[in-house]
This record gives structure tokens, C-alpha cells and sequence, in this order.
């Protein structure tokens, strides 16, 4: 396929971090390849190793000129730390659900052998139409590899290998050093045609309905638990169903809410109480993309009553006022949550997992499905920090808060930004 000679308009659309994997190492043909296509491309080292090739586009007043930079660092593929970063990789995707090609996938991480990072300004997607594209996926093809990023693996077109979800596209190409025949995807003799729908994000409407609608149940659980005569909670319950169906929100509330809506007071389990309340983490999530809050740190808790006020819970004019108008932030600042949101779950399930201190800000910045953005983060000791410590010294009362709050503030931006019929089962994987 021949290369732009120009790189042109780019959307605003923040992304994932992007490598590219491979078992070829051929820097001189990714060198002349470039070359032959543009003329203009910054190629730092010798041909046969290279450290950087930069590719820049027209400058202009009104935007941020695009850049894509190819990084090599042989140390990173040829050091004696490589087998556990491909197995590292495997544990990753294992934990993808299952697939038709999640054995392929699985087989075709053990034969990499080379890695090339990426920067790039403004941000670049793989959903997109941004011609950067163009060139990583010629770049893909020259090294006969595929595309990573936190959310999937990817072919040199674009197309889905196998992704969080456990999709894939079966027009995906793998790679020909597959050791196994490939699996062929086939439809099935009575397609469910419902089974696979394809989600867009929600728009700033539906946004606006879910908040109120975690609003209502956050609201729920915090009637549960409050200190007032239960036949006080009880009427408070009816004010709250009945201002649901002013709004007219049944639509939007998923079954499980419902029902936690018309549940009388007492009748809650403890934890379904607690479950309940810990909504108002994403809901801040939800209100911060709607310009009515800001979320606070990490390790901090919302505050509900500055939160629920702020979207209209049980008020008859601010609530409908939300509904009738309701505006989105920028695609790029849902992303660069996204991100942010995800790095630190990350740190927080490790840590769950392998309970002691690591250099995550060197982890973070090297890692093999880094970067990461740890722009919201606080360091302590070059960890993550939790108050004014660092992750392996606080207690587990702080650590579990933290955890309990990246999940639920990581369900919401991840519905922002992915979309999906059930915000309930939002993917939070990491």
C-alpha cells in the first residue's frame, strides 16, 4: 500500500499506549521503507540501528503539528529479562475471555523476538482515520507483526485479533510464523445475531440519564445506612422512586437497580448496602464528564454531599435542568481519564496480587504495555503513594478504600469512553 506523502488533519482522540511486536527484526527495510515514502523522515543512527525515527507533519496555527516517533532499544528484546515479558504477556491475554483465536493469540506471543515503542502528538487511535496510521501499520507489515495495546491485540491493518472482550475479527490476519495451523473462524449454523453487538460511546443524553440513575441508587444505600426512624427512611425510599419516574429514568435503570429501588427499607443484605454507596464513585466519574464536579484524588472518598447537590438529586428543577441540556467534555480528556484510570487499578490489583513495593515509576514509563499514565499519581519511595505513604506502608483499611475506589471510578470512565448496554458489567480488566 503507498505512503502519504503528507501527514494531514488528525481528530482529537486521545489513546492507548502502542508497540509493535513482532519475530522479525528488520530496522534496515523499516529504514528504507520509510525513506522511499518520505523523503522528510528523521532517521536517528545507522539504518541497520536505528534509536528513533521521527515522522512530522505540516505545521499549522490552529493545531498541535502531528508526530509519530518509532523507538528501538535492543536492550529491551535482547536482555536476559525478555522471556518473562513474553510470559508476562501471555498471563495478560490468558486472562482475556475466551475465544475462538485466543490459542493462536496465545502461540504467537511465545515467537516474538522484537519490539518497537511509539510515541506520538497529538494522540493517535487505532479506530480512527488519523493517516499517521498508515504508516505504523506499513511498519507492521514490513516486520510481518502485530499491534498491542492494553485493550487488545491487532493485525497490521487495524483489525482485531483478539481484544478484551474476547473478539476477534475473523478477516485478522496473523502473522505467518503461527506454529499451528490457524484457527478459521466460521459463522455459526443459526447466527444469534444480538450476541456480538458493537457498542458506540454513550452520548452526552443517556450520560445524563445514568448519572441520575446512580444518583438514585447511590441515594438507595445511603438510606440504608443513615440514622433516622425507618419509617422516616422509608418515606425518604417513595420520594426517591417517585422522583425516578418523574424523570423517567426506568429506561435506563438495569433490573438489579430496580429492584434495589423498590426494596423497602431493612430488607438490604450489608453488603448490598455498601455495593450500593460505592456508586458515588462513579457517579462523580459521570458528573466530572458533564462539567457538574471534580473528581477528587485517588485516595480520597466523594463527598456526597457536595456530589449529589451537584447533579440535582431530588430536585425538581435542577435535575430536569441536567436532562434538557446536558453537555460532554472532550473526547481527549475522557481518554486521558481512561488512561490515567487505568494505570492506577493496575498498580492496585498488583500490589493485591504480589503484595510489595516496586519502582512503578520506572515500571510505568518501561513497561512492555507502557506506557503508562501516571500523570494523576503520587509517588512515595518511586511507588504509588496512598496519604502520605507509600502503597507497600499503608494500612489495609487505605489500601482497600483505594482499591474499592479505582474499580468503581474505572467501570464509569470505561463506559464513557467504550459504551455497552449493561454499565453493571462495564469491563474493568487490567
Amino acid at each position: 500500500m503507498p505512503l502519504p506523502k503528507q501527514i494531514s488533519k488528525l481528530p482529537r482522540v486521545a489513546a492507548e499506549p502502542i508497540n509493535v511486536f513482532s519475530h522479525n527484526q528488520d530496522l534496515a527495510g523499516i529504514a528504507a521503507l520509510l525513506r522511499q515514502q518520505l523523503p522528510t523522515v528523521q532517521i536517528h543512527g545507522p539504518d541497520e540501528a536505528w534509536e528513533r525515527i521521527t515522522i512530522t507533519g505540516q505545521k499549522s496555527w490552529f493545531r498541535k503539528t502531528p508526530t509519530l516517533i518509532f523507538k528501538h532499544d535492543p536492550d529491551y528484546y535482547g536482555g536476559a529479562d525478555w522471556p518473562q515479558q513474553v510470559a508476562g504477556m501471555q498471563g495478560y491475554f490468558s486472562r482475556f475471555p475466551d475465544g475462538p483465536r485466543k490459542p493462536d493469540v496465545l502461540q504467537l506471543i511465545q515467537s516474538f523476538r522484537f519490539a518497537l515503542a511509539t510515541e506520538f502528538e497529538p494522540d493517535l487511535h487505532l479506530e480512527s482515520n488519523d493517516p499517521r496510521l498508515q504508516f505504523l501499520f506499513a511498519v507492521t507489515r514490513q516486520l510481518d507483526g502485530v499491534i498491542f495495546t492494553p485493550s487488545g491485540l491487532w493485525d497490521a491493518s487495524g483489525r482485531t485479533l483478539l481484544n478484551a472482550e474476547g473478539r476477534s475479527d475473523a478477516n485478522a490476519v496473523m502473522p505467518v510464523t503461527t506454529q499451528k495451523p490457524l484457527t478459521i473462524v466460521m459463522p455459526p449454523l443459526e447466527s444469534n445475531a444480538g450476541d456480538e453487538v458493537e457498542h458506540a460511546p454513550p452520548d452526552a443524553q443517556r450520560v445524563a440519564r445514568r448519572t441520575l440513575c446512580l444518583a438514585a441508587i447511590a441515594g438507595r444505600g445511603l438510606l440504608e445506612v443513615e440514622e433516622m426512624p425507618p419509617e422516616q427512611a422509608e418515606s425518604n425510599r417513595k420520594r426517591l422512586l417517585t422522583w425516578v419516574g418523574e424523570l423517567a429514568l426506568e429506561d435506563e435503570l438495569e433490573a438489579q437497580e430496580l429492584q434495589c429501588l423498590q426494596q423497602p427499607i431493612g430488607s438490604f443484605s450489608q453488603q448490598a448496602a455498601v455495593d450500593a454507596s460505592w456508586r458515588l464513585e462513579g457517579l462523580g466519574v459521570l458528573a466530572w464528564a458533564l462539567g457538574k464536579f471534580e473528581v477528587p484524588a485517588y485516595d480520597q472518598l466523594v463527598d456526597a454531599g457536595t456530589l449529589l447537590p451537584a447533579v440535582g438529586f431530588l430536585d425538581p428543577n435542577h435535575a430536569p435542568a441536567l436532562l434538557a441540556s446536558p453537555a460532554l467534555r472532550s473526547a481527549e480528556e475522557l481518554r486521558k481519564l481512561k488512561n490515567q484510570c487505568f494505570a492506577l487499578h493496575w498498580r492496585l490489583r498488583d500490589f493485591q496480587l504480589k503484595p510489595q513495593a516496586m519502582d512503578f515509576r520506572a515500571f510505568a514509563r518501561e513497561s512492555w504495555f507502557g506506557p503508562l499514565n501516571v500523570s494523576s499519581v503520587r509517588f512515595c519511595e518511586n511507588d504509588l503513594a496512598l496519604g502520605d505513604r507509600p502503597i507497600s506502608k499503608a494500612s489495609a483499611e487505605e489500601f482497600q478504600k483505594a482499591l474499592s475506589t479505582a474499580n468503581e471510578r474505572h467501570r464509569a470512565i470505561n463506559w464513557l469512553v467504550v459504551g455497552g448496554a449493561s454499565y453493571a458489567e462495564t469491563d474493568t480488566s487490567t
